[in-house]
């Protein structure tokens, strides 16, 4: 969320935003706020600079920061402030049906234009920023998964790819990728993503999948070494159109490329294709 429209505005407010109405004081509040241990009198005239700065930043929504007794307070009643209607967005989309969910997840996610309060290095505003960014990746992989819901599966693959590119070492946008690629009829590349998570959390935290994200490849590989169905086919599992498909002995699919059958069966033949040539 940014409320000023300049740098000096936002860092003067940032920390009020995120507990509106709350006042700082000329002689306590800024010193400590800011990061800085300063005299009372230096702590007051820095205080006055940088309260200007962003009221004329403000420009006409200057004056809702206001003078106090003992200090300014930022007045922030009746203001619609993004991060709040985001909030009130996402709840209202969990209450609501598939297809309704997703137009209300939509319009909340709408309202992101980039990183939350970005640009200022305050440890009040990287907190708060952390909480919101978290709570919008919660949201859009909920997005993927009423897109799933709806039958929307190739739109819901490809906001979970670029999840995973911004998250790799986040469980769920790989296991509703696993899901939504084995819905459409790529055990193989289910398999691949989970194979690439895996990887990704040994090299970065030494760390193993979920238990559900090994449940999920378990139940794809199970399902891939079901028996074919009854019109005879054999399901394909790499995504390819030829190809062959045989058990390993570590319980992973193993796959055998076109032909390699068919050059085996002549090894060791030499003289019978002696005979047969012309």
């Amino acid at each position: 969320m940014s409320v000023p429209s300049r740098q000096a505005a936002r860092g003067a407010c940032s920390h009020r935003c995120s507990s509106p109405g709350v006042g700082s004081s000329p002689t306590t509040g800024s010193s400590t706020t800011c990061g800085a241990r300063t005299s009372p009198l230096d702590a007051r005239a820095a205080l006055h600079t940088t309260v200007g700065r962003a009221r004329r930043a403000l420009g006409t929504e200057g004056t809702r920061i206001g003078r106090t007794a003992v200090g300014y307070r930022l007045n922030l009643t009746a203001v619609d402030i993004d991060a709040d209607r985001f909030a009130s967005g996402l709840a209202r989309a969990r209450g609501l049906d598939a297809g309704g969910r997703l137009a209300a997840y939509e319009e909340a996610l709408a309202l992101w234009r980039g990183p939350a309060w970005a640009g200022l290095a305050i440890d009040v505003a990287q907190g708060e920023a952390l909480r919101l960014e978290e709570t919008r990746v919660a949201a859009r992989e909920e997005h993927a998964e009423v897109l799933l819901a709806l039958g929307r599966a190739r739109e819901a693959a490809e906001e979970l790819r670029q999840l995973i590119i911004e998250h790799p070492l986040r469980d769920k946008p790989s296991l509703l990728l696993m899901r939504v690629l084995h819905r459409l009829g790529a055990p193989a590349d289910a398999l691949a993503v989970y194979a690439a998570h895996r990887a990704a959390l040994a090299e970065e935290l030494g760390l193993d999948p979920s238990p559900e994200l090994d449940q999920a490849q378990r139940d794809i590989l199970e399902r891939t070494r079901d028996p074919a169905p009854s019109n005879g086919r054999t399901p394909a599992t790499t995504g390819q159109t030829t190809g062959e498909t045989t058990g390993g002995t570590t319980g992973r699919p193993t796959f055998t490329a076109p032909g390699v059958e068919s050059t085996k069966r002549l090894i060791g033949r030499d003289e019978d294709i002696e005979q047969s040539a012309p």
